[in-house]
């Protein structure tokens, strides 16, 4: 029973982020410390509200990923973002996204190359001209050292995982998405995700979504393709690699069936499946409180910080199991 109750709080977002969002959070746990959450300035609930009215001008439709993480020493990637959206207002002659700290190199669209400016916080894109729901797509080409929060969230290269947190515990606005692509960064938008990731050595990314396949670049370089169909915000998309090995169950509930995975390095696998053993317990009664489960699969993967309710492969830390 006491199994039961800890994995409710981290499962049951999970659960509900395809449902028109009712609330989000995270869970910290990191040894004794806390995060004291602190009043909003002016200027801060002016960002905040700022972010999520450029909501009302545009409609972010998909955000397809392409990214390099094969420098894990020198903890940097190399990214492209391509961005698919639609005007919502007539006369948008440009469109300004979330970007963190890191370098844009070019802006592309299929009439060509697109100025911008790029400040370290926003990137600013100059548009030619857009229609009112007519679907339009820039690509922006970037890289960098992601940010990581002083206390929590971020994008990771540590104990020999890669991956990201879509919160920042210490950070106003919290939305983390920034920190590894261009977005509309709040809790409103949402959108669907393709992630491609480069990783070499022994990392292998198992991320959300549907595994499309992978593609052998030389030597131990591969390229893993996933595709989440399901609408999302920022926070809740990210991706996590490292020589992981998955363990797969069909749970068959109330409503239908669908795979349970559990993602882990090697030596934790055991540790984790006999952690988990009340999960299918944990699905049933959820879904009798609240209703079919919405995605394809459960899914945990087990990181150094967590836990954090990423559909389909929910933060775990890896110092529970």
């Amino acid at each position: 029973m006491r199994r039961i109750l800890f994995l409710l709080p981290i499962l049951l977002p999970s659960m509900l982020l395809a449902q028109p969002p009712r609330f989000q959070g995270c869970h910290h746990f990191q040894g004794d410390k806390r995060h004291t959450p602190t009043p909003l300035t002016d200027g801060q609930l002016k960002n905040i509200q700022n972010t999520i009215a450029r909501s009302d001008t545009f409609d972010i439709l998909h955000y397809d990923i392409t990214i390099d993480v094969t420098d894990y020493v020198g903890q940097y990637l190399k990214s492209s973002t391509q961005v698919v959206f639609t005007p919502k207002m007539s006369g948008q002659d440009f469109i300004r996204f979330d970007l963190y700290q890191l370098t844009v190199d070019s802006v592309t669209h299929s009439n060509g190359p697109l100025a911008f400016t790029h400040d370290g916080e926003f990137l600013k894109v100059d548009l030619p001209s857009v229609q009112v729901g007519v679907t339009d797509t820039v690509v922006v080409h970037y890289q960098g050292s992601p940010y990581r929060d002083p206390d929590w969230g971020g994008f990771y290269f540590a104990s020999g995982y890669i991956y990201n947190l879509g919160i920042g515990l210490s950070t106003i606005p919290p939305n983390f998405g920034k920190v590894w692509y261009p977005c509309f960064d709040s809790f409103v938008e949402r959108a669907t995700y393709t992630y491609h990731v480069k990783s070499a050595g022994a990392y292998r990314a198992h991320c959300q979504g549907d595994f499309l396949g992978e593609v052998q670049l030389g030597g131990d370089t591969v390229v893993r393709t996933f595709d989440m169909p399901y609408t999302l915000p920022t926070y809740a998309s990210a991706i996590a690699v490292a020589n992981y090995v998955d363990s797969t169950v069909v749970h068959t509930g109330a409503y239908g069936s669908y795979p349970i995975t559990l993602t882990s390095k090697p030596a934790q696998i055991n540790a984790f499946v006999n952690k988990m053993v009340d999960l299918p317990g944990t699905i049933d009664a959820l879904e009798h409180w609240f209703g079919p489960y919405t995605y394809d699969r459960v899914g945990f993967v087990l990181t150094t910080d967590g836990a954090l309710e990423i559909p389909q492969n929910i933060a775990y830390p890896d110092f529970m199991p």
